[in-house]
């Protein structure tokens, strides 16, 4: 019965201690993960809202400049970037490649120049018909002038009716697109009503306000 009884202490105490080492495993596994959530999800540690409400830079190209429209891009809930259009009075939706207008775009994310030329041909695609030959050419225009990006950057692109886009990063000039195609084609990935994202657009040109 001794032998036993001891047996049945001991099966315990080990039980116990594979149960503590189990715990201790799930809580660690556990708290990495919210630390990992932590980083994904709050990687900004500042608000591109309230930056985006700042004016960028290249404004002076437009005759005075107003503040149109706004929008926070969330993928899967994460924030994106935060986009607002400025644009010269006489600006409207209907004809909005025929005035001066920027769009100006903050980010909450890393992004590569690279990834986003391509995800901006394959927005293009969404809305036109391009040759190979042209897509390839246009990611190369944009990739040699969309830098990568960090948290907290803002790329601007300033966009005149004859069909140059400048475009800023921050307050430095980064060159242009004198290309009329590529420089109405990409705007429109936000601004034209073949737009992917058209509740974007409706906020964008003022409809809805925040």
């Amino acid at each position: 019965m001794l032998e036993a009884s001891q047996t049945l202490i001991l099966s315990d105490l080990v039980q116990q201690k594979t149960t503590a080492r189990r715990l201790r495993w799930i809580h660690t596994a556990v708290l990495f993960l919210l630390i990992g959530l932590s980083l994904v999800i709050h990687t900004p540690a500042y608000s591109t809202v309230e930056k985006s409400f700042e004016p960028p830079a290249g404004l002076e190209a437009i005759a005075m400049p107003r503040f149109v429209g706004h929008h926070l891009f969330k993928f899967f809930g994460l924030e994106i970037y935060h986009i607002s259009l400025w644009s010269s009075p006489e600006w409207i939706p209907e004809k909005w490649n025929q005035h001066p207008f920027a769009l100006s775009l903050v980010y909450a994310r890393n992004l590569s120049g690279e990834d986003i030329a391509k995800r901006s041909i394959a927005e293009i695609k969404k809305q036109r018909v391009i040759s190979t030959e042209m897509a390839q050419q246009w990611t190369s225009q944009l990739s040699a002038l969309i830098p990568s990006v960090n948290p907290g950057d803002r790329l601007t692109g300033v966009y005149q009716p004859s069909g140059d886009l400048v475009f800023w990063l921050g307050s430095k000039k980064l060159g242009a697109i004198k290309d009329v195609a590529l420089s109405e084609a990409f705007m429109g990935i936000w601004l034209s009503t073949k737009t992917s994202e058209p509740k974007m657009r409706e906020k964008l040109i003022g409809m809805y306000l925040e």
